[in-house]
């Protein structure tokens, strides 16, 4: 039986750089350099308060999709993997949004979800994500990520966990399968300090 790998999206196969600086100069009026869009992931340096709100609920947003573009090699590799593995996407993306992010998927050249061997699992957030804030954004989402990745351990074999985030590495870590912290952005100082804050401390 092939062993199934579990791969987030954003970030990780998919390129949102290019989508943040146009949500930035249409919503804001704001052009921000994209070497700053890549080494402050969180934007602190550039969005504050009611900006930063407008900024984040557009993101978490269906539109300007069309400005993603794959990770380089991120496509070739999980076309490679399809072939030994099952594949299981992983996003914090809202359930509402599974046909565009399929979609995009398709326009990338990536393996399409076929309810089979490749699969996709979005967040039911279950509450209007325009209502929440962003700490408690995140602290659902990994929540749900979390309760998501114990049911498939339980259901199948993961053969390992790719993200972005040392706060999804950190779940599948607890879970005692192997994981794949890809680093594409931020300082590499400060993801090292992140790391051991959440090996010490735990996810908050």
């Amino acid at each position: 039986m092939k062993k199934t790998i579990i791969v987030d999206i954003d970030n990780t196969i998919v390129d949102q750089v290019p989508r943040k600086k146009e949500i930035l100069r249409k919503l804001l009026n704001t052009d921000v350099k994209e070497e700053v869009l890549r080494k402050d992931f969180s934007l602190h340096s550039v969005l504050h308060g009611t900006n930063r709100a407008t900024f984040i609920n557009y993101l978490l947003g269906p539109e300007l999709q069309e400005c993603l573009i794959a990770i380089p090699g991120s496509v070739e590799a999980l076309n490679r993997l399809k072939n030994d593995y099952y594949i299981l996407y992983l996003s914090s993306r809202p359930e509402a949004q599974k046909e565009i992010t399929i979609q995009l998927l398709e326009r990338l050249g990536f393996p399409i979800p076929d309810g089979d061997e490749i699969e996709i699992g979005l967040w039911q957030a279950e509450c209007n994500i325009g209502n929440l804030t962003e700490d408690e954004i995140n602290s659902r989402s990994l929540e749900w990520k979390h309760k998501f990745i114990s049911q498939c351990a339980s259901q199948k074999p993961l053969l390992a966990v790719i993200s972005d985030t040392p706060e999804d590495v950190s779940i599948s870590a607890r879970l005692g399968i192997p994981s794949i912290l890809f680093h594409s952005h931020g300082e590499e100082n400060e993801l090292r300090k992140k790391i051991e804050e959440i090996t010490k401390n735990g996810v908050r």
